[in-house]
């Protein structure tokens, strides 16, 4: 499964008529948009292989129960039709949402795994500095829809609302937060 992902990425990253770079274009306008769209590409590239390592996690080890909470939930985000960007609209930029949340609970994957001396097998393959960098690239250009998916994972960490249904049912509508990507969600 995780194989016929990776391939849906690959294809839509390679399409010329994906909306990716003008979508991000149209938000900080085309002189920074390749300041956003390499390393967001990357991120986005990089969800299988992120979504693998928590998996493995998952399978392999004891985290703290915070930590497995937020796995779980990152896993069933992915599979949820629930979004802030929808793939249907937006194409391949529709998983900039997806794969932020998906690098923060591996970030807290890998940080809780090295406190323990611990590492996953193909964690080498995606370094954590990278994570770190795309984390912030996502957060600078949709700070409100990250800002959302940030409140998401506190609310699922801290357990300070009951299943996952309701920690989306507490966050509201989720959908577009940035003005041009409501206008592009028509």
């Amino acid at each position: 499964m995780l194989q016929a992902f990776t391939e849906q990425l690959i294809r839509l990253s390679r399409d010329p008529k994906d909306p990716f770079l003008l979508t991000i274009k149209k938000i900080v306008g085309p002189r920074h948009a390749a300041r956003y769209s390499n390393p967001l590409r990357k991120m986005v590239l990089a969800l299988p292989g992120m979504v693998e390592g928590i998996r493995e996690s998952v399978e392999k080890t004891s985290l703290d129960p915070s930590v497995r909470r937020l796995e779980s939930f990152a896993l069933a985000y992915l599979y949820s039709p629930t979004d802030y960007l929808p793939e249907k609209s937006f194409g391949l930029f529709g998983y900039v949402d997806d794969a932020y949340l998906i690098a923060n609970v591996y970030e807290r994957t890998l940080n809780e795994l090295a406190a323990r001396g611990l590492r996953l097998k193909h964690g080498n393959k995606i370094k954590i500095n990278d994570v770190q960098n795309w984390i912030e690239v996502a957060k600078r250009l949709l700070p409100n829809e990250m800002s959302g998916i940030d409140r998401l994972l506190q609310d699922v960490r801290s357990r300070s609302v009951g299943g996952f249904g309701a920690v989306f049912s507490k966050n509201g509508n989720l959908g577009p937060v940035n003005p041009a990507l409501k206008k592009l969600n028509r």
